[in-house]
């Protein structure tokens, strides 16, 4: 709790209240009973981040409505996950640098390129929501079955999480095939 304090990522009393409520360690401390404290840190840290995120900004906050800006505020911040060097003046895109740079200090490599690109497509996903509500429309359920897996976030935490040899990794033609 005294991070989420300290980095400044949230803009009021309120706001702080807010993310701390939503226990998001253990909220994901129940999908990784087993993981390593500094990975279920990071991975729940980065849960606060996005509930914060997604509840000031995006779904009912000022982009709520105004999908290019939320667009542009999705690339700054996914830039800021990519490289410690970005430099943004956004307090979310801060409080992720912080995030990830404590990820880089414990993952390889392979497993901090698997969560900035399972935080885009995460991303993407938000930005999908958002493009709807901006326009009022009601995405079939084609399109919610494709975009919903993430724009819940879960792939992000669970490739924080894990470690490369805690999961089955199955070969590339099995886990990019879709099942009929």
């Amino acid at each position: 709790m005294q991070w989420i304090g300290d980095i400044g990522m949230c803009a009021s009393e309120r706001e702080r209240a807010w993310a701390v409520a939503t226990h998001s360690t253990d909220f994901f401390a129940r999908f990784a009973p087993v993981a390593d404290g500094d990975r279920l840190l990071a991975a729940a840290l980065w849960v606060y981040w996005a509930f914060a995120f997604d509840d000031a900004r995006c779904d009912r906050g000022p982009l709520s409505s105004r999908s290019a800006q939320c667009n542009a505020l999705a690339g700054q911040v996914q830039r800021a996950c990519e490289t410690d060097s970005a430099v943004s003046t956004d307090r979310f895109a801060r409080a992720l640098q912080d995030i990830v740079r404590q990820f880089r200090g414990f993952a390889p490599p392979t497993q901090v390129s698997r969560f900035v690109h399972a935080h885009r497509a995460w991303l993407s996903g938000v930005v999908w929501q958002t493009g709807n509500q901006a326009a009022g429309r009601m995405p079939g359920l084609d399109d919610v079955l494709t975009m919903r897996l993430p724009s819940s976030g879960g792939v992000s935490g669970l490739a924080a999480c894990h470690r490369p040899g805690d999961v089955v990794q199955l070969a590339v033609g099995v886990r990019g095939r879709p099942r009929q």
